[in-house]
């Protein structure tokens, strides 16, 4: 993965996680994406309940101004679905293998597909 990923400049984005920030700095750094979401890293740790509340989702969508039935989440737990849920967002699901994805249509996934590499947007 030599070059960064470029995205469209309107797009609003943040990165909301049960993990602490050091560690989500440091894997977005990595991965050449720390850019996309410097100012904008949500993490469980800094709230006062972590999930299945929707507390970090909503503290994400007021710091962006946007109304939290507007974001699309990407989960891959049932935990981080059930908040995402909560908080009136869209959340769609990735997990492989297929056999994995009955548990997270279950707790309302919107949409589940078996890896990074399918997601599209347009």
């Amino acid at each position: 993965m030599g070059r960064c990923v470029r995205s469209s400049k309107s797009t609003a984005r943040s990165r909301r996680t049960a993990s602490d920030r050091f560690k989500v700095e440091m894997m977005l750094k990595q991965v050449c994406l720390i850019g996309f979401f410097e100012g904008r890293i949500f993490s469980g740790h800094e709230m006062p309940r972590n999930k299945s509340h929707p507390g970090v989702y909503l503290a994400a969508a007021a710091h962006l101004s946007i109304d939290p039935a507007r974001c699309l989440l990407i989960q891959d737990t049932t935990l981080g679905i059930t908040a995402g849920v909560a908080a009136w967002a869209t959340v769609w699901a990735c997990a492989a293998p297929p056999a994995a994805h009955a548990p997270l249509l279950q707790v309302e996934a919107a949409r589940v597909f078996p890896g990074m590499y399918e997601l599209r947007l347009g």
